[in-house]
């Protein structure tokens, strides 16, 4: 399959609800907490708060704290369609193809993304660097979209009854029905 481009995928911003934090280094999960503490000799220089340090009169800097960021969830549905023959191998192209493009929209970012299909049973995979990539480039070589049942078991297992802190939620899919919409309702709550 190919890997389209996306030219700019706004699921990577940050939403800043916490009053405590001043400012997000982009590429990890490292942020400024407004808690001052003493200079230490090898601290970085642009950690310094210099208004604080002036009235003072001594070098402060501020606090790093880890945040630990939600898990984007992306689902890719294997579902067989009623569409037959060329129709139905074109839609899968679209599914795979679409599927590549976000994961590597996500690694553009250096941000990880949880993928997850079912085919013959769970696939469930972090794909965070290039290695990860290709192997999972690899992976969507063999699939086959022979699946009875729709994606929305696999989403309540991992989404609902898992409890898990999710961020965003993608879905990659040739099929909407009422089922899947109730589904989508209830993460979105």
């Amino acid at each position: 399959p190919r890997i389209v481009t996306i030219h700019k995928l706004n699921l990577l911003q940050w939403n800043d609800d916490n009053n405590r934090i001043r400012k997000i280094k982009k590429g990890n999960n490292e942020v400024y907490d407004p808690e001052l503490r003493k200079y230490v000799p090898g601290d970085n220089r642009k950690q310094i708060h210099w208004k604080a340090s002036a009235k003072k009169s001594e070098l402060l800097t501020r606090k790093q704290i880890e945040l630990e960021e939600p898990q984007p969830y992306l689902f890719m549905d294997l579902q067989k369609t009623q569409r037959e023959g060329r129709m139905q191998i074109a839609l899968e192209d679209n599914i795979i193809e679409m599927t590549l493009a976000i994961i590597s929209q996500f690694l553009t970012g250096k941000t990880s993304i949880h993928v997850c299909c079912q085919e013959e049973g769970y696939h469930d995979k972090v794909i965070g660097d290039e290695r990860s990539f290709e192997f999972y480039y690899g992976f969507t070589t063999e699939v086959t979209f022979r699946k009875v049942c729709g994606i929305e078991e696999l989403m309540q297992e991992r989404l609902i009854h898992s409890r898990q802190n999710t961020g965003n939620v993608i879905l990659v899919t040739g099929i909407m029905n009422l089922a899947l919409m109730e589904c989508l309702l209830t993460i979105s709550k």
